[in-house]
C-alpha cells in the first residue's frame, strides 16, 4: 500500500501507511514508539526536542514557550504523539531526582 502524508497544521503529519502522528523537524527526538488504546504512537524526548528549537534558532525560554503551546498543547486526537521527560527519568534511573 502505498504511503501517503496530509499536512495538519501547526506542528503534527500524518505519514505513512499507519497512519502515525508525528512532529514536523523533531525525527531526531523520536525515543521510540507505543500502543495507547490499540492505536501505534511516538514517543518523543522532550530535552530533546527543546534542543532542535533552540538549535533552529530559538532561544531556550522561547523553545520551552513554543513547545508547550504549539506541540505539547496541540492535541489532535488519540494518536497525538507522546512526550516525555527523558531527563527526569535518567535522573531517576541513577538516584538522582531534581
Amino acid at each position: 500500500m502505498p504511503s501517503t502524508t496530509i499536512v495538519k497544521p501547526n506542528t503534527m503529519t500524518y505519514t505513512g501507511v499507519d497512519d502515525m502522528l508525528k512532529c514536523d523537524g523533531l525525527d531526531d527526538a523520536i525515543i521510540g514508539s507505543t500502543l495507547l488504546d490499540d492505536e501505534l504512537i511516538l514517543c518523543y524526548s522532550t530535552p530533546k526536542c527543546l534542543d532542535i528549537l533552540v538549535e533552529q534558532g530559538m532561544t531556550y525560554e522561547e523553545a520551552q514557550e513554543y513547545f508547550e503551546f504549539n506541540i505539547l498543547g496541540a492535541y489532535m486526537g488519540l494518536d497525538t504523539p507522546i512526550f516525555i521527560d527523558t531527563d527526569f527519568f535518567m535522573d531517576e534511573i541513577t538516584g538522582t531526582l531534581h
